[in-house]
């Protein structure tokens, strides 16, 4: 009997080191970060995006600093319906705990989502930070960022 007890946690620490081992496997397959570039002078500013920009604590200025692999879901409602105007195009701009900087997250909201969204961020579960953007009318974005750069876009309507 304790040597099945020894044998089943045995096989669970190989499993578990098995799986932490692909993870990080994937991280190196990545290609490495760009090199940072000089900051322009204000002569040389670019122009203002079209989409908005909701930034995440006090980074509205901060420019992003890696290329994260972004993954989409949709929770709940496969798309919000509070009108029939269609979509439009906005960029998040969360923290990324792995290079303590800021990257921008490319999101569709309806046309009809307007104002600023209430941020808050909290920690998740296996070390992601989540940052979750909320509208007076409902819809609900979440960003999970893990703890290897990557970031899932989680939509609630």
């Amino acid at each position: 009997m304790l040597n099945r007890r020894v044998f089943a946690i045995a096989l669970a620490v190989c499993a578990l080191g098995v799986l932490t081992s692909t993870a990080e496997a994937r991280r190196l397959r990545q290609d490495p970060p760009a090199a940072p570039t000089p900051p322009a002078s204000p002569s040389d500013a670019a122009p203002a995006p079209a989409a908005p920009v909701y930034a995440s604590g006090c980074c509205a200025d901060a420019k992003p600093c890696c290329d994260p692999c972004i993954k989409y879901r949709h929770r709940r409602n496969r798309c919000f319906k509070c009108c029939e105007c269609g979509t439009t195009s906005a960029t998040l701009r969360v923290k990324d705990a792995c290079c303590c900087c800021y990257i921008d997250v490319p999101v569709c909201m309806p046309c009809c989502v307007k104002g600023e969204p209430c941020v808050s961020t909290r920690c998740g579960l296996f070390g992601r930070t989540i940052v979750e953007y909320s509208w007076d009318c409902g819809y609900r974005i979440e960003v999970a960022m893990t703890k290897h750069g990557d970031a899932i876009v989680t939509y609630f309507g």
